[in-house]
């Protein structure tokens, strides 16, 4: 990057903010930040209130002191369309350009309304001796990525980059894994590879990225989160979301809730729900979680069957407060029969006096970190 970008991850709780420094190819954070956004300023990935989102990345400059005001945002939505494609391509010829003609009788609207970009995942020549090219297929709505991109130049930023959520968390963890930026060649066509799993858990969306070695291989945008589980807890209980979010929170997967190690307030919320209640609680949150982690175990499998060349998942990583529910990683890796754990790109990459807060902000920072590392 010859200009440092501060990567924004605008999510439908909060929106968070990392700056990058690369100097002699060694990477620090140097600025991070977050704001929590009102409900209803985001409904399903569509921007409702631009004007609390504008007023929030102010707020967010001016909190996290970024020294520069270029920014690469993040898309990922319920209207953001994902999917592999295997299409003609001529040598030389420019695939992006004509990606709307190729595709457009697959599309759900007019190409013409959505913004397209593929990652290669490579070429061969079939029986008929015509090459193809196989690529991961995305597409974003044009009016969404119009509405995000005219609050953050409300806020009197420039955006320089839109990227998609999903190629920036893969980005993440092949930083954080300290390989290198350039992803290698695709594998030969009889290779045998593992792969790596990647599960960003935001409120209300589950990103599911699985690569090798940083080159994407599937990405799948599952509906429900986190607050999934909090809806669940204060609607069936008729509970105030504060007190179902603590609940969740302190009971988790185990239903065990330790209240001697909670402050007085978080102790105070507790006391206010009928002891015969808390049962019922832990009952929501096993079958919210084990419904969750289904999606991503029928995702995974789902992959694999379609993948003869990837011979294991060598490890699943969590990303996003979604994640930090108690028990949750523990039953992915008994789902997936194999090693689970955090991504943490802001502890991997902060030093000196600010180390001790940023590492707080894993995992729920690993979006806006990849964003940061991205290409101009």
């Amino acid at each position: 990057m010859t200009q440092p970008v501060v990567g924004v991850d605008i999510g439908s709780t909060a929106v968070r903010a990392v700056q990058t420094s690369v100097r002699r190819g060694k990477i620090t954070v140097t600025h991070a930040a977050e704001i929590p956004l009102p409900e209803n300023t985001l409904v399903n990935g569509e921007l409702r209130e631009p004007a609390i989102l504008t007023n929030a990345l102010k707020l967010l400059w001016k909190q996290g002191k970024f020294s520069t005001k270029n920014v690469s945002i993040g898309i990922a939505n319920q209207q953001t369309m994902v999917r592999q494609v295997d299409l003609p391509y001529e040598q030389g010829e420019d695939f992006k350009d004509t990606l709307p003609y190729k595709v457009s009788q697959d599309l759900p609207v007019d190409a013409s309304e959505l913004s397209l970009d593929y990652y290669p995942l490579g070429d061969y020549v079939d029986s008929s001796h015509q090459t193809r090219r196989k690529a991961l297929l995305v597409g974003a709505m044009n009016i969404v990525i119009e509405n995000y991109m005219q609050a953050v130049l409300d806020a009197k930023l420039k955006p320089i980059n839109v990227d998609f959520s999903g190629f920036s968390l893969i980005r993440a963890a092949v930083f954080t894994a300290g390989k290198p930026g350039n992803v290698p060649s695709p594998p030969g066509p009889t290779e045998e590879f593992p792969c790596e799993v990647l599960v960003d858990m935001g409120a209300n969306m589950t990103i599911i990225a699985i690569h090798y070695n940083g080159r994407p291989l599937f990405v799948r945008l599952i509906q429900g989160g986190g607050s999934s589980v909090t809806r669940a807890i204060s609607d069936h209980l008729h509970l105030r979301w504060e007190i179902a979010e603590v609940l969740k929170r302190n009971m988790g997967i185990s239903g065990v809730v330790d209240t001697a190690k909670l402050d007085r307030k978080v102790q105070a919320m507790i006391a206010e729900v009928p002891p015969e209640q808390l049962p019922v609680v832990q009952q929501i949150v096993n079958m919210m979680a084990s419904s969750l982690v289904q999606s991503v175990r029928e995702s995974v499998e789902y992959f694999l069957a379609a993948s003869p060349q990837v011979t294991e998942v060598s490890r699943v990583l969590l990303s996003g407060g979604g994640v930090m529910l108690q028990g949750y990683g523990e039953r992915v890796a008994a789902e997936l029969r194999t090693d689970v754990g955090m991504l943490a790109p802001m502890t991997a990459y902060s030093k000196g006096r600010k180390k001790k807060t940023f590492k707080r902000y894993d995992p729920r920072f690993s979006l806006a970190f990849g964003l940061s590392m991205g290409e101009e």
